[in-house]
């Protein structure tokens, strides 16, 4: 008996109690598949129906009334534990199933089943209403056995199997209307059930991209990828919790389309990812049948596969994001759009879908090629993919990966027109999410944004090339709309941006606008910067209702608004109309304003108003006499002023409307107020002039009586009084012309020198000024017609006066009164001004002086440029109306006045000629400095000769003494020439040495010897000092050298006879022969007998037996090993020879083998090569041999012993040569290598007469050695070695060693990174360093200051002068100069060197020097606390480029510290105004100091007036700076007030190099009293441990003894 738990819910109330349930039904069906109801048993007992294991039985027949026997009915029931029975029994099973026969004697298998211990038949099966607990009894014949039988067993088990699933099936239905309720716990329980019911599943493999191999890996192959396969397993679960999936288990998870119910769920299916296995397997269970389950079977593949595929195409995002290079699986070559599923994609295995499109339209100035240009390479450019041209790699808030690209489009059904452009640009983002604000938003607002500048970029640079350009409508729309479609894309940050619209009032005495305004246009036009606005028109807008009266000459214009007045500021200043303003009126201000208007274009339209109303009525020519009545002019008499209704209701205003694009609108607010300011006082002047030749100011002579009683004490009005009543209008003038210099003022000029002068030399030097100004005017003598001048003295007041040259006195002049006659004469004691006035009065315009060509202004232009405009504007025509009838309405004048005292000169001017102005200038300073001198050469003339006999006054001056003593000295002295450039330093007698021409070089080989000129001059030499004299050689003769070379023959038959006496007879014979062969070879070729000499001279080495050898044809084994040792024993008593070194490798020694490599392209000279020869030398453990005679000093030879025993020697001789190679431009060396057994003889023959020395002793020795060769030999990797060396070369270069080659470390690093490629690096085996280059922009991580302070030479500079600072060496000069550092990475010695990118001016190139010793630096290493592991390399890389950026960094605020601390320091000049820019400086200057500290902590007496909050001192600090701006203590005193309307000092201390900060509230108390130093000193926290330099502290004792004394002198005042 075995047992199942069937669950129901309770429908007992609701269902009759026959009726059939569904879970009843489910179950009698499962029941049914199997078994029976047998008849007449009331479908209590059910029988195996199968065929598969025993045939039907064959039962008898049975009424329904009928009952089983009562054995099988009774409760004697064994319990058997089927599932152990199952499990134990299924191997036997197996083992009878063969032997088992339908005919063979099993009994049959009937079945009852009990519901809750109660027996139950098939209808209380079919009408299961409530959860019950089924069990079923199997009858068994045989009550002995305690174990079932075969066939009870597979029985059974089916039926166990069965309900187990139906079981199981009960429970999935169960949970399945849980629906969004489900848990954790729940979900672990369905998926344990799935696989017993009937289900579909499906095992899908997994292929992950991988990007160190650049290919799709399958996710089962072991292939060293681990780490990879995780990671890409982290992205599938992410994948799949982002689907429309719920995670089951760690590994598994529910999986429901969109169109599932998540109420009540319509089936399971569960996806379980099985990483061992690299795949993932689907299972589905449906509750409608197998079919529904493998249609839902079908779309849960799909399901998943698009979640493999998602996983995939985030990988390649993720590689595409960090390498910037875009795999063929992700974005083709070809880039091919193709359709797919309705969007547009890129024809790619894993391309990505469209996330995002993006239309912006473009302006008719823009094509869609140069947008889409501009934009690739301004906003896009950072993030370029760079094998993928067009397409660009970005990653959101979101840490989303997208790539995009540019396209462009027509619209349709449009055309291409002059007013519209039928282009739009389009941005498609693709990607595997949604993109965040920041694409959508941002990105999308940055590229409108940079569309509309470049509109306006285009449009900007139109209007420079041609400024008379008529803009069509469609521009002029764009330019008034472009604020409003800057705001939609939401870069607007001012939230309150300045007013479009001023209005100015001009002064109550201007009655005629229309000349001012003219003016107005001329000088506003003349800046280069705004220009007149030259514009189409519609018809229906055009309008022009201008009327001009005219009444017995006068002239009325009347319009509702001021036509042709609309200008456009342009940031792109642009060429000048000759016609119209051939000079510039830019100013310094205006060159100022213009710096900070910044770039962009707006529209300037100015109207004018009259009083309350828009339509002006304007009487032209009509003049105001309140200006003729003053004496003097303030600034606000010819000055703008606010607007204000009720007190100017009856005056004339201007409005100034300001259409904005990028332009700082309130610069150009300022600009055209200026120049208002400027043309309103040019206008009073040229107004003032005409009433002053008009005779229209009031008679200034006052009551005789009443003028003599003030004669004596005239105040400063009635100086002007003074000079009024002689000149009518010159002192108001005056007071305009310096109102005018003060603005500044394009014509007005406004010179002064300051100096005492006697007072008996200014009308001599006011004459001069003035001869010299009319020369430059009227480039001949004229009269001084025109011309008036004033001499004022305190005691006579002011006069008329003629200056003429004296006649007595080369320099005098003489004064005369004009009308009188009457001479005056200036005393000593006087003090005199001479005040010259020419342009005043009305014979100027008299006058015979043509000043018409040296005009500022010629005449006020009427601006008409054609005739055609001038047709069309009826303003033009009433303007030219105007002219025609008052043209002295539009004449400019020219004004020079000359003021000439003890004290000052001034000379001012009025609308003079740039040109004619400086040499005014020039030639004004030059008199001044002649006058000046003069004078002081006449008082050191008068103190000489009449104060001689006083002690402290010398004979002459001092200057003028060593003056003297320096001309007697250079007059006495001889004149010396200076050397040449060329010579040099003499270091002794130089003595030329003619080459030895006649001398016979010595030959060697029949070749001659390099060097054999020097050896026979030295050989010269030596004969001549031991030369006997002429006396000594003349008794001689001859006989002296028979003597020597007789001397010699014996000498060398002597040393020949031991030699003959060993050989006999025959042998003789044949020597004789063989040497007489030899002497007739020598005779007859001299190359051969060199060679035969050679040979017998490297066979007499063998001593013994040399005759005999030398006439054998081959020498056996043993003579050859015994010439070798004899050969090395003479090379080395008496050095190598090359022939005879050559001669025994190629002759008598075993060849192993031969190798070359090219040096690098750097190495240029031989001692690089030989450098690494010695290298190579040292490496293999070898000696060096160099031949001694010099035949070839590109060839030597490393001997290198392997073996050494007592008799024998193995030596691999390798014999290397460096040859130039033409075409590749370096040395190669070459290297052949020979084993050569040398043996002693004497030694061999004592040892092998041993008893223990035998033949296969010698082979095996013999093998020894070879094996032992062939290894060395396979160990000179030329290459490697090449590598290293290099290597150690940069290292000992970095070091401070120097190299011995000369060479730059800068080309040997560009040359080695060119040879060895980070790949080819990573070949080498146990390579000893790693070398990788990288480049870096400072643009990457600098802006601003900081970035302009990056230039080449200045950062080059710096880092030279503080090397130390940065710890940095530096190596080479001029442009190869590097700086080198170094650091400890992972363990590792790193050197980073920083030099310059040899194209790009800005970059600097980046070289990482690892040492890595031999250890594997391609080896990942964790962090601790990081998942990731890194590559050492790559950890190498970073940390070197980081140091560096961070050094770059540090430089560039020192360099910008200096340059802040220089401006603001000793060069500092006072400010009209401070800016917004210097502000922002000094900001940076605190922002940049390297310590700020308390002045307190540095002298504690400040504390009581620093810290005064109580205000018990009553200090005025705003004073107390003023007074410091003025003291000598300090240099200079900076004053600005911030943001917070907090008023900032910063006080200079120039001999101390410190600035005192100091920043006080709005109460004007102290908030901040600090000091800025520029270098660095320790500070400890206190008072007492601080390491302040004496500087410092002086120059903060400096400030408090002048705040003492400041208090004394206050205290002072107040008793």
């Amino acid at each position: 008996q075995w047992q199942t738990f069937v669950s129901v819910d309770d429908l007992s109330g609701h269902l009759n109690s026959d009726a059939p349930t569904m879970t009843g039904t489910k179950l009698g069906a499962v029941i049914g598949t199997l078994l029976t109801t047998m008849p007449g048993s009331n479908d209590q007992v059910f029988f195996y129906h199968g065929a598969e294991i025993i045939r039907p039985i064959e039962l008898p027949n049975m009424s329904a009334d009928q009952t089983p026997p009562n054995d099988f009915r009774s409760d004697d029931v064994r319990n058997f534990s089927t599932e152990k029975d199952v499990v134990n029994d299924i191997e036997s099973l197996e083992e009878d199933e063969t032997n088992f026969h339908p005919d063979s004697g099993n009994p049959p298998l009937f079945f009852r089943f009990t519901l809750d211990k109660k027996l139950a038949s098939m209808t209380d099966i079919l009408a299961l209403k409530k959860s019950a607990i089924l069990a079923a009894e199997v009858s068994v014949f045989d009550s002995s056995e305690r174990k079932l039988p075969p066939s009870h067993v597979a029985v059974v088990s089916k039926l166990q199997n069965a309900l187990n699933s139906f079981t199981s099936e009960q429970t999935l239905e169960k949970y399945r209307f849980v629906g969004r309720s489900l848990t954790q716990e729940i979900l672990e329980e369905v998926i344990d059930n799935l696989p017993k019911t009937k289900h579909k599943s499906h095992e899908i493999p997994l292929d992950f991209y991988i990007s160190r191999s650049n290919s799709l890996i399958a996710a089962d192959n072991p292939t060293g990828n681990e780490n990879d396969l995780d990671y890409a397993f982290s992205i599938l679960m992410d994948s799949m919790i982002k689907a429309t999936t719920i995670r089951a288990s760690h590994v598994s998870f529910l999986v429901l389309d969109d169109s599932a119910s998540r109420d009540v769920l319509p089936y399971w299916c569960f996806s379980t990812i099985q990483k061992p296995r690299g795949s993932i397997i689907v299972q589905v269970y449906h509750p409608l049948g197998d079919e529904a389950a493998e249609r839902q079977l079908q779309i849960a593949k799909r399901l998943v596969k698009d979640i493999c595929e998602r996983t995939n195409q985030i990988l390649l995002l993720d590689s595409l994001y960090k390498t910037k290079n875009a795999c063929n699986l992700l974005i083709s070559e070809e880039e091919e759009p193709i359709e797919k599923d309705g969007e547009n994609k890129l024809a790619a295995t894993y391309s990505c879908p469209i996330q995002h499109k993006e239309s912006i339209p473009l302006h008719r100035r823009c094509t869609p090629k140069q947008a889409i240009l501009a934009l690739e390479t301004s906003i896009l450019q950072n993030f370029m993919v760079s094998n993928r041209r067009g397409n660009f790699v970005y990653k959101d808030e979101s840490e989303n990966v997208f790539y995009m690209k540019l396209n462009w489009n027509k619209i349709s059904d449009a055309k291409e027109t002059d007013q519209m452009n039928p282009h739009v640009v389009e941005l498609v983002v693709f990607g595997c999410d949604r993109p965040g604000p920041s694409i959508t938003d941002h990105l999308v607002c940055l590229l409108r944004r940079k569309l509309l500048t470049l509109t306006l970029d285009a449009l900007s640079s139109l209007l420079k090339k041609n400024p008379w350009f008529n803009l069509l409508s469609s521009d002029l729309t764009f330019i008034k709309n472009f604020s409003g479609a800057l705001k939609e894309v939401g870069h607007d940050d001012d939230p309150t941006p300045p007013a479009c619209t001023r209005t100015y009032v001009l002064p109550r005495h201007v009655h005629d606008p229309i000349i001012l305004l003219l003016m107005f246009r001329q000088n506003l036009c003349g800046n280069t910067f705004i220009q007149r606005l030259h514009h189409e028109q519609s018809p229906d807008t055009k309008f022009d209702t201008v009327q001009v009266n005219e009444d017995h000459g006068e002239i009325k214009v009347c319009f509702p608004k001021l036509p042709e007045f609309q200008f456009y500021f342009n940031s792109s200043p642009s060429q000048l109309d000759p016609n119209f303003q051939p000079l510039t009126t830019l100013t310094k201000k205006g060159q100022e304003y213009s710096r900070q208007a910044g770039s962009g274009i707006a529209i300037i339209e100015v109207n004018l108003l009259h009083g309350d109303n828009s339509e002006c009525e304007i009487l032209v020519g009509k003049r105001g006499n309140t200006m003729n009545e003053k004496i003097s002019v303030s600034q606000s008499d010819i000055s703008l002023c606010a607007e204000s209704p009720s007190e100017h209701s009856d005056q004339f205003k201007i409005r100034i409307e300001i259409i904005n694009t990028t332009v700082d609108i309130e610069v150009i607010h300022k600009w055209v107020e200026l120049s208002l300011s400027q043309v309103l006082v040019a206008w009073s002047i040229e107004r003032h002039l005409e009433s002053s030749r008009l005779d229209l100011f009031q008679d200034g002579q006052e009551d005789c009586a009443q003028y003599e009683c003030d004669i004596f004490k005239l105040p400063e009005q009635s100086k002007l009084k003074s000079l009024n009543r002689v000149i009518p209008g010159l002192p108001a003038l005056i007071d305009m012309i310096s109102i005018g210099s003060s603005l500044p003022h394009p014509t007005i000029t406004f010179v002064e020198n300051k100096g005492m002068l006697k007072a008996t030399v200014l009308a001599s030097l006011t004459l001069e000024f003035l001869e010299a100004m009319l020369s430059m005017i009227a480039h001949k003598k004229k009269m001084l017609e025109g011309i008036d001048i004033i001499r004022y003295t305190d005691m006579g007041g002011a006069s008329l006066v003629n200056i003429t040259k004296g006649k007595a006195l080369k320099y005098s002049a003489c004064v005369k009164q004009s009308g009188k006659g009457k001479v005056l004469r200036d005393k000593p004691t006087d003090s005199p001004e001479y005040i010259v006035v020419f342009g005043l009065n009305s014979e100027s315009e008299k006058s015979s002086i043509d000043y018409s060509q040296n005009l500022f202004f010629k005449q006020v232009s009427l601006g008409i440029s054609t005739q055609q405009e001038t047709e069309e504007s009826v303003f033009s025509q009433a303007l030219s109306q105007i002219k025609s009838a008052k043209p002295f309405l539009f004449q400019r004048n020219f004004v020079f006045i000359l003021r000439v005292s003890r004290h000052s000169r001034t000379m001012i001017l009025y609308n003079v000629h740039p040109t004619l102005k400086l040499k005014l200038e020039l030639k004004f300073k030059e008199i001044e400095q002649a006058s000046i001198k003069s004078d002081v050469r006449c008082r050191g003339a008068l103190q000489t000769r009449c104060l001689p006999h006083i002690s402290f006054l010398q004979n002459g001056s001092i200057k003028k003494q060593q003056l003297e003593a320096s001309t007697d000295t250079a007059l006495t002295k001889p004149i010396e020439k200076k050397p040449a450039k060329d010579e040099t330093i003499a270091r002794g007698p130089t003595r030329r040495i003619p080459r030895p021409t006649s001398m016979l070089r010595p030959k060697l080989i029949g070749k001659s010897v390099d060097g054999g000129a020097m050896q026979a001059v030295a050989a010269s030499r030596l004969r001549a000092s031991s030369r006997p004299s002429a006396s000594q050689r003349t008794s001689a003769g001859t006989g002296t050298k028979k003597a020597t070379t007789t001397l010699q023959r014996e000498k060398f038959r002597d040393t020949s006879i031991p030699s003959e006496r060993r050989v006999s007879g025959s042998q003789k014979k044949k020597r004789d022969s063989v040497t007489k062969d030899a002497s007739s070879i020598v005779r007859t070729s001299t190359p051969q007998a060199s060679l035969l000499k050679t040979y017998r001279a490297f066979l007499s080495l063998l001593k013994d037996g040399s005759e005999f050898f030398t006439l054998q044809h081959r020498l056996n084994q043993s003579a050859l090993q015994h010439l070798a040792h004899m050969f090395f024993i003479s090379s080395k008593e008496k050095g190598s020879i090359l022939l005879p070194t050559r001669l025994i490798c190629t002759c008598y020694s075993n060849f192993l083998g031969t190798g070359s490599i090219q040096q690098l392209q750097c190495d240029h000279e031989m001692a690089s090569v030989m450098l690494f020869v010695d290298y190579l030398t040292k490496l293999w453990g070898a000696k060096k041999i160099v031949p001694t005679d010099g035949h070839s000093s590109h060839t030597l030879y490393l001997q290198k012993d392997l073996l050494t025993s007592a008799s024998r020697k193995a030596i691999v001789l390798i014999e290397a040569s460096m040859t130039w190679d033409t075409f590749r431009s370096s040395f190669v060396f070459i290297y052949n290598a020979w084993l050569i057994n040398s043996t002693d003889k004497a030694k061999y023959e004592q040892l092998s007469k041993k008893p223990f020395a035998s033949l296969s002793a010698m082979e095996r020795e013999a093998a020894v050695i070879e094996a032992v060769a062939l290894d060395f030999t396979e160990q000179l990797n030329l290459e490697q070695e090449l590598f290293h060396f290099s290597c150690l070369r940069v290292k000992r270069i970095a070091q401070g060693v120097k190299s011995g080659d000369g060479h730059a470390i800068l080309s040997l690093l560009k040359a080695l990174i060119d040879r060895y490629c980070i790949e080819y690096q990573s070949r080498l085996p146990s390579s000893g360093f790693r070398l990788q280059r990288r480049f870096l922009s400072p643009s990457s991580f600098l802006n601003g200051p900081l970035l302009d302070s990056c230039k080449k030479e200045a950062l080059a500079e710096h880092l030279l002068s503080n090397c130390q600072d940065y710890n940095l060496t530096p190596c080479g000069s001029g442009d190869d100069i590097c700086f080198v550092g170094k650091m400890k990475v992972a363990g590792f010695l790193v050197y980073y060197f920083i030099a310059w990118h040899e194209s790009v001016e800005s970059a600097l190139d980046i070289f990482i020097l690892c040492v890595t010793h031999g250890q594997y630096i391609d080896a990942y290493v964790t962090k601790e606390g990081s998942p990731y592991a890194e590559r050492i390399l790559d950890v190498v890389l970073y940390s070197g480029m980081s140091t560096v950026q961070e050094i770059i960094e540090n430089a560039a605020k020192t360099i910008r510290k200096l340059h802040l601390w220089r401006i603001f320091g000793k060069d500092y000049s006072t400010p009209f105004v401070l800016g917004a820019t210097l502000i922002d400086n000094v900001a940076e200057l605190r922002t940049f100091s390297n310590q700020i500290l308390d002045l307190v902590f540095i002298d504690s007496r400040l504390e009581i007036l620093l810290c005064d909050e109580l205000d018990e001192l009553k200090l005025s600090w705003q004073d107390i700076f003023n007074t410091i701006a003025r003291s000598s203590l300090f240099a200079h005193c900076i004053a600005f007030e911030d943001d917070e309307g907090n008023s900032n000092y910063l006080v200079y201390c120039r001999e101390n190099d410190v600035f005192l900060d100091f920043v006080l509230d709005r109460n004007g108390k102290v908030h901040k009293a600090q000091i800025l130093a520029k270098e660095h000193f320790l500070y400890g926290g206190n008072s007492d441990s601080m390491e302040i330099p004496i500087t410092v502290r002086c120059a903060v004792q400096k400030f408090t003894l002048f705040m003492l004394q400041w208090l004394w002198i206050d205290c002072d005042i107040l008793i």
